[in-house]
């Protein structure tokens, strides 16, 4: 059983990831109690309560820890060029810790590749809508990188990209551990002609 401490609800990349595979979520005085009984105390009556919290991610915290689904199982996840720039993301390697215990795979950029056995529901492609249509980022020598997001896009490998998901539509099916595919997910209208 795993543990995690935690006085509140926070959307931190380590809770994300936590909540994903936690079987509790308690409140520090869980571990003064344990420590004074010298072994791990019943976590029920420290569980942590975050109606407001709750409420404003759309999400249960006692049925997402109940639940042993992963929202992501079956899915890759990667974040689109230019992303960074509109909107905080996790780094990289904590993106790769979330997806990861939420059953997915990560890949920091567009993947070359057409899915495979990790990832036969396609991919999500981390990105908001605005950013689809804006210029090719630049790169630290303020040069352009060449693609623009929509290009990165439409140059994926046929029948790779399953839509479009914004951080916060992904961090709350990872919190309530269902993705829903008609709400979640965006879709993507290539203007590539057929």
């Amino acid at each position: 059983t795993l543990v995690v401490v935690s006085d509140s609800i926070r959307r931190t990349p380590k809770f994300l990831a936590a909540v994903s595979v936690a079987a509790h979520v308690v409140t520090r005085p869980w571990l003064d109690a344990s420590e004074a009984a010298r072994s791990p105390v019943d976590p029920a009556p420290f569980a942590v309560k975050d109606a407001q919290a709750e409420s404003r991610w759309n999400f249960s915290l006692r049925d997402t820890l109940a639940s042993t689904t992963r929202a992501l199982l079956g899915y890759a996840v990667a974040v689109v060029p230019g992303a960074r720039r509109v909107v905080k993301l996790p780094s990289d390697d904590e993106l790769a810790e979330i997806v990861q215990c939420a059953g997915g795979v990560f890949f920091p950029a567009l993947p070359a590749v057409p899915p495979g056995p990790t990832w036969p529901n396609g991919l999500l492609a981390l990105v908001t809508p605005e950013l689809v249509d804006a210029p090719p980022p630049k790169t630290s020598s303020r040069r352009s990188t060449g693609r623009s997001p929509r290009q990165a896009l439409e140059s994926l490998p046929p029948n790779t990209l399953l839509g479009l998901v914004q951080p916060d539509d992904l961090f709350g099916a990872i919190l309530r551990k269902h993705l829903d595919t008609d709400t979640d997910v965006l879709p993507f209208v290539s203007e590539r002609a057929p």
